[in-house]
């Protein structure tokens, strides 16, 4: 019996382990020591206890010893131990795939998933397959979003499902359908793992990657809680440097729009005079298809996390109507995402234009005068925001915008194909 509770205690040092494997989260090279010295501490255990020859659990616990270590013999040991095994649960082959895939042996990695017998009831090895299909090089968002599907289903309440899917959608969105309406689906999923993320394991990944994607849409008020949250779970980040720039940004902003740009009034007066003759064009028969309308007669667009997408359709409040504006200077290197205006409108209000995949050829001046077609406002309070995210709805100086100086949508985004919660 004394026999029995050793090997239990040994198992449970080899979850507790895997645990800080898994949920370590701050200094790198104080994460690498503590893993050093539990597993010399754990290897040292086994090599003390007296297991039957030949052991699938001595050879299990020895390979997720070596697997963080990046020891080649953790490969080894943990193939030895599913051919060993009769019936290998799920966590055996989970473990052998998770040390190809960090060997970046992605293929083997696949595959040795879909060889696991009990891979139906596998949620931890679906939400590796989702990850493990987008980083062979083919970015194969259907099949990453079906696993990641599979997962949820087997686990409705459980966190790294909805994480996973998340993950997928957005990084489909970035990277190949540049349809906001998959970026919400991908928000939205963000924020049911966050509802089910329970507080002895925080995932600092997945508020960073909220707080990313938010300031992408500039929702900077729930940008700047992920990002909080973030930093009060892993400060090595960097969420609290990404809350702080969007502070100044804010800062700045607020600033520029109180001066209006430094721009004299008198010239503030006869971009006024000027807005004034600026017509909507017409439609292909010649009709008028948008009223232009003044600042005040637009309404504020609902949030994007709220899910109803933020297209040009007739949920926005502002579809059918237009806004002319009159550039006073850009703002920031025309690098960033997206290009920014300080702009006028015809009634004298000062608030920032938003376009979204501007490409670097394609920049306003100080001399367009721009008319935005079903325009979303956004309130940042304290300053007013129009975003663009169709060219289409754009009309620079009278003619609808050069689609070809448009670009797909970008954002740096590191942790969306890194292995769950392990780097």
């Amino acid at each position: 019996m004394s026999n029995l509770i050793t090997l239990q205690s040994l198992h449970s040092a080899c979850e507790e382990f895997m645990s800080h494997h898994k949920y370590y989260y701050g200094d790198a090279a104080d994460k690498t020591a503590l893993l050093q010295r539990l597993s010399k501490e754990g290897l040292d255990a086994l090599d003390n206890f007296d297991f039957p020859k030949p052991s699938h659990e001595f050879n299990f616990m020895k390979g997720c010893y070596l697997l963080p270590l990046s020891s080649p013999l953790a490969e080894v040991h943990l193939e030895r131990a599913i051919k060993l095994h009769s019936s290998a649960p799920p966590t055996y082959w989970n473990r052998l795939s998770e040390c190809l895939w960090i060997q970046n042996k992605i293929q083997p990695a696949i595959d040795t998933l879909l060889t696991c017998p009990d891979m139906k009831e596998n949620m931890e090895g679906y939400c590796m397959l989702s990850q493990l299909v987008r980083a062979n090089g083919t970015n194969n968002f259907k099949e990453s979003e079906k696993y990641a599907k599979k997962a949820i289903e087997l686990d409705l309440t459980g966190e790294e499902g909805w994480y996973c899917l998340g993950n997928c959608l957005i990084s489909s969105f970035f990277s190949q359908s540049f349809d906001l309406q998959v970026l919400c689906r991908g928000i939205k999923a963000y924020k049911k793992s966050a509802e089910l993320c329970p507080p002895s394991a925080p995932n600092p990944d997945l508020h960073y990657n909220l707080g990313s994607v938010l300031s992408y849409l500039e929702d900077f008020a729930v940008a700047k809680v992920h990002f909080e949250a973030c930093q009060a779970i892993d400060d090595t980040l960097g969420g609290g440097k990404k809350y702080r720039e969007i502070e100044e940004w804010e800062r700045k902003v607020k600033d520029m729009v109180g001066r209006k740009g430094r721009v004299k009034e008198k010239n503030i007066q006869k971009f006024i005079n000027q807005l004034s003759q600026v017509t909507v064009p017409q439609g292909s028969n010649g009709e008028r298809v948008h009223t232009l309308s003044p600042l005040s007669a637009l309404s504020v667009s609902p949030e994007t996390i709220s899910g109803n997408g933020v297209t040009a359709t007739a949920t926005n409040g502002n579809y059918g109507k237009a806004i002319a504006l009159r550039v006073l200077i850009p703002m920031g290197d025309g690098a960033t995402v997206p290009a920014r205006y300080l702009v006028l409108e015809k009634e004298g209000g000062v608030l920032v234009l938003s376009i979204y995949h501007q490409a670097r050829e394609f920049g306003l001046t100080v001399k367009d005068e721009i008319v935005v077609l079903n325009p979303i406002l956004k309130d940042h309070g304290g300053y007013k925001g129009i975003q663009v995210f169709d060219p289409k709805g754009l009309v620079v100086n009278g003619r609808m915008a050069d689609i070809r100086k448009f670009a797909p949508a970008e954002v740096v985004m590191e942790t969306f194909n890194t292995r769950e919660n392990n780097e």
